[in-house]
């Protein structure tokens, strides 16, 4: 796979790694003395493959990580046609496949120790996921855990989980996924709906299969919405501490087409070119997020999707101002970056006025999306903020935000949002 991102009017100088996965441009000023390039170590183990039909892969792939293999999917891919897919590819490469279909965008941790338990006693060698980030992240911890542990519930709170997983293949069906190609999962604990990213140590996907095709049915409400969550990722990526010149280049990439699609009218049905090129944004966005991490949005997100059963990309999108607003006195020069991309007339502003013209540019275009931008238009009140915001301080980002936000800031910020 080649991966080039162009910087205008600047001379370039590429960068290959060692078995050639990405070729990416930067600008030569990285190498000047005056502005010595920073240590890096860039390393994904995962295979990836992209384009039109390519879930029909699937079956050869299986057969090099282990024909048992099951895979785990969200119950609506079954009347939708997309399960079949997959299935068809395995069996025609001889798979037989277990199904399990007890993930679903609003899962807990009980229906990955269930898969657990399916794998281990059908000796699973390969676990399939098929569906949005929960139920992708459903899949990985059943892949991971599977070797290691029958039950979930001590791995909350755990910086780091060894473990010893069987071989993992990933096809997204929501457009994107920050998870992806990381050792990171989402997981909602049962026992208080409260979401963790937690971590797998040395755990990788083998494969990633990304078909614009298993996305090919989506509203363009729908489209809409993940379109507006994949512009807030990447601007928590880009913005995030362990964020390098490498991921940067590609969540302003992954940020420059969402900025460009979402300015436009999505009419219904969706064409296949406007998938194919979220599906595009967001692999980007997935590679970005191999070392760069989520932010306050995300986290307040998956807050409110454990807890109450909403949509994370509905509520990342009306946390976008705010996010935005903490970058203006956190990392102002950051958002300066973000700017010509929404806004190329900050390139001739101070810094305060650019900062306020990139605030507002980026309220007008979420306006245009037409999407509830209250939490309490979907049902929330104010006397369950509390807990939204100390489930969100806790979920795993805080550590790589540019300032940590402590309980209370992040409930103030909330207070604004109702």
């Amino acid at each position: 796979m080649q991966v080039i991102f162009p910087f205008e009017n600047q001379s370039r100088c590429t960068i290959l790694d060692a078995r050639q996965f990405f070729k990416i441009e930067v600008p030569m000023e990285k190498w000047r003395d005056k502005e010595p390039m920073e240590d890096l170590y860039f390393d994904i183990a995962t295979k990836l493959h992209f384009g039109i039909d390519t879930v029909s892969l699937l079956g050869v792939t299986a057969l090099t990580t282990g024909a048992r293999a099951m895979i785990v999917y969200d119950p609506v891919h079954e009347a939708s046609g997309i399960l079949e897919k997959a299935v068809t590819s395995l069996s025609d490469a001889g798979v037989s496949p277990l199904l399990f279909n007890e993930a679903s965008p609003f899962t807990t941790s009980r229906a990955a120790e269930k898969g657990i338990e399916l794998a281990a006693k059908g000796q699973i060698q390969t676990v399939i996921g098929l569906g949005g980030t929960t139920v992708l992240s459903c899949a990985r911890a059943i892949a991971g855990f599977t070797g290691t542990h029958e039950h979930l519930d001590p791995v909350f709170g755990k910086n780091e989980i060894e473990v010893k997983p069987v071989q993992f293949i990933g096809l997204p069906t929501s457009l994107r996924d920050p998870f992806l190609l990381t050792p990171r999962t989402l997981l909602v604990d049962a026992r208080n709906r409260f979401s963790r990213i937690v971590t797998m140590k040395d755990f990788s996907a083998h494969t990633v299969i990304v078909d614009p095709v298993l996305s090919s049915q989506l509203s363009s409400v729908m489209v809409k919405s993940i379109g507006a969550d994949l512009l807030v990722q990447n601007i928590e990526g880009f913005i995030s501490t362990p964020s390098n010149f490498i991921t940067q280049s590609l969540f302003l990439r992954s940020l420059d087409m969402i900025v460009e699609l979402l300015g436009q009218p999505v009419d219904e049905p969706v064409s296949m070119e406007t998938v194919t090129r979220v599906c595009q944004a967001g692999l980007l966005s997935s590679l970005g997020f191999s070392m760069g991490r989520l932010g306050l949005a995300s986290a307040v997100a998956f807050a409110v999707k454990g807890l109450h059963q909403i949509p994370s990309s509905s509520v990342s999108a009306l946390m976008l101002p705010h996010v935005l607003e903490y970058a203006r006195t956190a990392c102002l020069d950051k958002l300066l970056r973000i700017g010509p991309i929404i806004n190329p007339e900050v390139r001739r502003m101070g810094a305060s006025q650019a900062a306020e013209t990139v605030i507002e540019s980026f309220r007008i275009l979420l306006g245009k999306l037409d999407l509830p931008m209250r939490l309490s238009l979907y049902g929330i009140e104010p006397r369950q903020l509390p807990l939204i915001a100390r489930t969100a301080a806790d979920i795993g980002v805080n550590g790589y935000l540019p300032v940590p936000l402590s309980t209370d800031e992040i409930l103030s910020i909330l207070k604004t949002t109702l």
